[in-house]
């Protein structure tokens, strides 16, 4: 078990009499912490982040073994935040416990915490400048991401951004396709959950105006804005549109980051934020090849937007 400097005297100072928390109300803490400490991660508050986690890993070390698996997810976010305030030593410590873990066990991981694994362990090489290792766990992050979610998922974004980082310095070519990749994905994304508020507002009006009868009409919206995920987006989205968004004229990447980045404000309820006008215009100018399902999907927003931001007064 791997221990910090006064982990013994807090755990002390937490547990009072000495007694060990209840196993299954510890691990609903920890699944919360864990959550907090991933989100604050994206949010980039990195040092709320390592406490969360740090609290996550302590409670779990109180109730699980130490060659229990249930440790892996505690030991990867802890590594992970790690690596968000800069100290690669610890976070080599804790992330290279976890993979020792999950190859001595008797069963595999479940897909998701086996991609959160790779992924922070190419975070560490790429911090480390060890490129060919650092390649090695994105890709096996990008495969486990596929694996649950599907290719296309945007539960897969962060690996492709991460290969798109790596790739930034030697090749150019492979850098702009997994940037194309991300901005497709999160722009395909938010065009979902855009599509659900507007079913939802037509089932609003719908209940404002019936008996709540049987009307054939539409299921809930199944497509949420997700914290972790709204975080993670608003994250790439920046940073693509320092990038590409800068020139009047945009490229495919460009056009996708900016209807993306309009999708996400209004979704939000803050369309007004912005110069929707200057960036939808600039979106269904752009004449770069691939584009034409972004126009479509501009179009519709602009429609939405207009009546959005100029109610007709009854």
């Amino acid at each position: 078990m791997l221990r910090r400097p006064q982990q013994q005297q807090q755990q002390q100072q937490r547990g009072g009499s000495g007694k060990k928390p209840n196993k299954k109300d510890a691990e609903e803490v920890i699944a919360l912490q864990l959550k907090s400490s991933e989100l604050a991660s994206h949010r980039l508050d990195h040092q709320h982040a390592l406490d969360e986690a740090q609290q996550a890993m302590d409670l779990a070390e109180s109730v699980h073994a130490d060659d229990s698996m249930d440790l892996i997810a505690p030991y990867v976010q802890l590594g992970s935040a790690y690596l968000g305030v800069g100290q690669t030593k610890n976070a080599e410590k804790y992330l290279t416990q976890a993979h020792w873990l999950a190859l001595k066990a008797s069963e595999p991981l479940p897909a998701v915490l086996e991609a959160k694994m790779h992924r922070s362990l190419g975070r560490l090489y790429l911090a480390k400048e060890k490129l060919a290792e650092s390649l090695a766990h994105f890709a096996e992050d990008v495969y486990f991401s596929s694996c649950a979610f599907g290719p296309m998922d945007p539960q897969c974004c962060t690996g492709y951004f991460h290969m798109a980082i790596l790739f930034e310095t030697h090749d150019e070519q492979r850098c702009k396709a997994f940037r194309t990749l991300v901005a497709r994905i999160w722009r395909a994304y938010l065009f979902r959950v855009f599509l659900s508020t507007e079913r939802e507002g037509d089932d609003d009006a719908d209940n404002n105006n019936s008996d709540n009868s049987d009307k054939g009409g539409r299921s809930s919206p199944d497509v949420q804005l997700d914290p972790v995920l709204e975080a993670e987006c608003e994250r790439h989205l920046q940073f693509l549109f320092s990038l590409h968004c800068a020139e009047d004229a945009l490229d495919e990447i460009g056009a996708n980051v900016c209807l993306a980045t309009l999708l996400l404000v209004f979704v939000r309820g803050d369309a007004s934020s912005l110069n929707v006008k200057d960036m939808l215009a600039r979106v269904l100018r752009s004449s770069v090849p691939r584009t034409d399902d972004v126009k479509v999907q501009a179009r519709q927003l602009r429609d939405r937007m207009h009546t959005a931001l100029n109610p007709v007064a009854e």
